[in-house]
């Protein structure tokens, strides 16, 4: 399917279960991707949101399950809700310095999401935005974030590797289990830098 650049608007549920949908070509009009506008079209491989989309809206694309790439234009300014939750095929994402806000459940349950690149712009890491994305290994976490709520990186069972380059004060850091392990402790106790995980302690390198 190609949309063509006239298109300003894809609107919500549009292609919501187009089980046999593997190509779209999205043109360069498009400002907003509504909510659900992809949901379980699982034969959808790859995907790339020209820039002058300025969301994502929630669900957008969750539940596709054969989704392996996503580029990210750089207008994008929001990552809403659950916008790429279950895609189990998507191994890594970058994230633009336009986009501000990963809204909750944006890229949870992601299993084999390795790489996660968050270019310094975003300032909120919404509720359970990389829950259980069990092959993410290491995340840098730049000076422009101020808030990290409750969830983000919960049940992340290989998360070994996090280095914070700014500081978050305890108020927008949430308690409630935010990282696995006492990380959240640990930097409050000890502030920016690199932090390597044994078992369940965090320690800064």
């Amino acid at each position: 399917m190609t949309i063509p650049d006239s298109v300003t608007n894809i609107g919500k549920w549009a292609f919501w279960k187009c089980a046999k949908l593997a190509t779209v070509n999205i043109g360069n009009g498009i400002t907003n991707i509504g909510i659900a506008a992809f949901q379980e079209c699982t034969s959808l491989t790859s995907i790339t949101i020209p820039g002058s989309v300025t969301n994502i809206e929630n669900g957008s694309f969750s539940k596709c399950a054969k989704l392996t790439s996503v580029t990210i234009g750089n207008g994008v300014t929001t990552i809403g809700a659950q916008a790429f939750r279950e895609c189990k095929s998507l191994s890594s994402i970058t994230i633009p310095s336009s986009v501000t806000t990963i809204e909750g459940s944006a890229f949870a349950k992601c299993a084999k999401l390795a790489s996660v690149i968050i270019e310094n712009g975003v300032t909120n890491i919404g509720i359970a935005a990389f829950q259980e994305c069990t092959s993410l290994t290491s995340i840098i976490i730049t000076d422009n974030v101020i808030n990290i709520a409750n969830q983000a990186f919960a049940k992340c069972s290989k998360l070994a590797n996090v280095t914070f380059e700014g500081n978050i004060d305890s108020e927008n850091f949430s308690p409630d289990n935010t990282f696995p392990g006492d990380l959240r402790a640990k930097y409050l106790a000890e502030g920016i830098g690199t932090y390597t995980k044994k078992g369940s302690k965090w320690t800064k390198s």
